[in-house]
């Protein structure tokens, strides 16, 4: 991310407010096809988030100019993912003005043959273009100063980058920033299978080789200082790499997945071994460590940093184990450290241990662990996928449950959370689709987004009173959820919060809300009534859509905005008084609402947009006060509205 547009998105933070008045996002617009966030309102200054093409029988595919314009916004960047799996697209132009192309902006967008970068363009993110199998050449603009891990990674048919700038060098089929001696990305040169990486690279940069499944042999050079994270990763027809004793630091993954790897030596000067280099490798029988290394060691065949008194890798060969008794006196798991383990179904973790890092479990077999007492942190998707584990107890020690930290244990009972947590994750529970209930402790202040996201056996849940921010789509998914305590101090219902929970029949909304988020209850087919709060003044786009049961609707005197397709497709509801002070009903508002018969709207109402009533019964009643802005648009949708004087019509 450049300088620039940090400075941006600061000042974002600090003057944004979204749509709902409350939620901490960017406000976004779509032009389309485009969706774009605005960054800075005062200067109207924008990033293309999003990409919608339109649908065409053309096999062709799409040659798409990218604007530096839209609704008069200046377009300085392409955002992340903003336009990840568009495989229509042919060729791709980037407008001059834009500056920086966000990470995985344009992966998988395999159709694309050919791509211009404008001479504005200074930073390009994170594998922006990784899995573009259809490029072939490629030229960067002299002003590009900053590459992410591995632009163009995965894209196995690129052969040529062009690039005449000062900070890199593109030559012998290799891009290296200069300064640095890092090799960014290896473009597929090779016919014969091996590659000797040129004397003077300091550095293999992330995922730099990664997935080049054609190399069987790759010489380094006694200039390497460090290989960094996931930079062979998936080059599976390595049998043997030596790595120099010049090298100091290897990463997490470095060579992960390489599956005919069967030995390798770790010199002595390698003292940082950040995580789990060698997860996946199936055929890896042998890690060798001399005898005098200063810090590392193999324990039984385990790989440890014994000076961090951090265990580094447990081999995913060892399939004979069904258990293991992880040493004395360890008191890290590092990165990655049992991920795709074979048939381990049970360990042992001693008192000592302090630390459990991202991934350290990830996709294991294990069914059962426990974690001892004095454990202080678990890191991000530190059990996800472990599909067989049953039950866990997070000891007392635990503050916080990062970002998918048990998404995906699909048979997954029973929880229990300690006292003394105060943050629950992003997608911490997400896919557990056996948990059928959970208590969160009072302590707890903060639950992230999607945290229960398909938990498809979860029927009740308590939030406590003290939680203060709660994410969107925390219940997204919840097919069996019937009951739910929402806490008191709520003021804004997030987005999609009970989104498709289909046995949600009832629920009681906080006296002080004053919003209900985008999606909120979209798809609760199940729903049969709600009461809204006075206070309540927007109900955003499709919060009730779908809600078929809905048979009573009576909206809040102090609403002034009811959303797009806020109550589509809510057939059972007959009637609607729109309340004054209402002023604006967005398009599709109470569309294909089959048996709404009658429907009022006040002056107050100053904007409507298109097919509010559309696929409404043809002998429907739309009352209007005459002369008012709903009297004109009903004119403009072929509506011929009946008149009352703004008492009560009789309905």
């Amino acid at each position: 991310m450049t300088a620039t547009k940090k400075i941006i998105r600061t000042v974002l933070i600090v003057l944004g407010l979204c749509a709902l008045a409350a939620a901490a996002c960017a406000e976004t617009k779509t032009a389309a096809p485009y969706t774009y966030e605005i960054l800075d309102e005062e200067n109207r200054i924008a990033e293309i988030v999003d990409y919608n093409p339109p649908r065409t029988s053309d096999s062709g595919g799409i040659d798409l100019v990218i604007p530096a314009e839209l609704d008069e916004y200046t377009i300085i960047g392409i955002g992340d993912n903003a336009f990840k799996l568009q495989r229509k697209l042919k060729t791709v132009t980037i407008s001059e003005g834009i500056t920086y192309i966000g990470s995985r902006a344009f992966s998988s967008c395999d159709g694309i043959t050919r791509l211009k970068l404008p001479e504005s363009l200074t930073s390009i993110g994170n594998r922006a273009f990784s899995n573009c199998k259809g490029l072939m050449s490629v030229t960067l603009p002299a002003s590009v100063n900053s590459l992410g891990e591995n632009p163009f990674a995965l894209c196995s048919n690129l052969i040529d980058i062009s690039y005449d700038g000062e900070v890199y060098k593109s030559e012998d089929g290799i891009l290296v920033q200069q300064e640095e001696g890092r090799l960014v990305s290896y473009l597929h040169p090779s016919d014969s299978g091996k590659y000797r990486v040129p004397d003077g690279i300091r550095i293999i940069g992330k995922s730099a080789f990664a997935e080049c499944k054609e190399l069987t042999d790759v010489t380094l050079p006694d200039t390497l200082e460090v290989i960094e994270e996931s930079a062979f990763k998936g080059c599976t027809g390595i049998g043997d790499m030596v790595i120099p004793t010049s090298v100091t630091r290897i990463g997490n993954r470095c060579f992960a997945d390489c599956t005919s790897l069967e030995t390798i030596t770790i010199p002595d000067n390698v003292t940082d071994v950040d995580g789990n280099p060698f997860m996946g490798c199936k055929s890896l029988t042998e890690i060798v460590v001399g005898g005098e290394h200063p810090t590392l060691q193999m324990v039984d065949g385990v790989l440890v940093d014994v000076s961090r008194k951090r265990l580094l890798c447990y081999p995913c060969t060892r399939k004979e184990e069904t258990e293991y008794h992880v040493p004395d006196g360890m008191e890290v798991i590092g990165a990655s450290a049992f991920e795709f383990t074979g048939m381990l179904e049970k360990i042992y973790l001693p008192d000592s241990v302090k630390e459990i890092e991202d991934y350290a479990f990830s996709n294991s077999f294990m069914r059962a662990i426990e974690m001892p007492a004095k454990l202080e942190s678990i890191g991000m998707w530190a059990f996800e996928n472990c599909s067989n584990l049953i039950s866990i107890r997070i000891p007392d020690g635990i503050t916080q449950l990062n970002a998918m930290t048990f998404a995906g244990c699909g048979r997954l009972e029973s929880v229990i959370l300690p006292e003394g947590l105060k943050m629950i994750g992003d997608d911490a529970f997400s896919d557990c689709t056996m948990l059928a209930g959970i208590t969160i402790p009072e302590t707890v202040t903060e639950i992230g987004s999607t945290v229960f996201k398909s938990c498809e056996t979860l029927t009740s849940v308590i939030i406590p009173e003290t939680v203060e921010t709660l994410g969107n789509k925390i219940f997204d998914g919840c097919v069996s959820l019937k009951e739910v305590a929402i806490p008191s101090s709520l003021t804004v219902l997030p987005e999609g919060m009970f989104e498709y929970c289909r046995s949600l029949e009832e629920i009681q909304l906080p006296e002080g809300l004053k919003a209900v988020g985008n999606s909120a209850f979209n798809g609760c087919n199940a729903l049969k009534e709600i009461h809204f709060p006075e206070g309540v003044r927007t109900i955003g786009s499709s919060a009730f859509r779908g809600c078929t049961a809905l048979t009573a609707l009576e909206l809040p005197q102090k609403l002034r905005t009811i959303g797009d397709s806020a109550f589509f497709g809510c057939t059972g509801i007959s009637e609607v008084i729109i309340p004054s002070g209402v002023t604006q009903i967005r398009s599709h508002a109470f569309e294909e609402c089959e048996n709404l018969m009658n429907a009022v709207v006040p002056a107050s109402v100053n904007r409507m947009g298109v097919r509010v009533f559309y696929h409404c019964p043809l002998d429907m009643v739309v009352w209007v006060e005459k002369d008012s802005y709903a009297e004109q648009w009903c004119d403009g949708e072929a509506i011929t509205p009946t008149y009352w004087d703004g008492s009560a019509p009789e309905t």
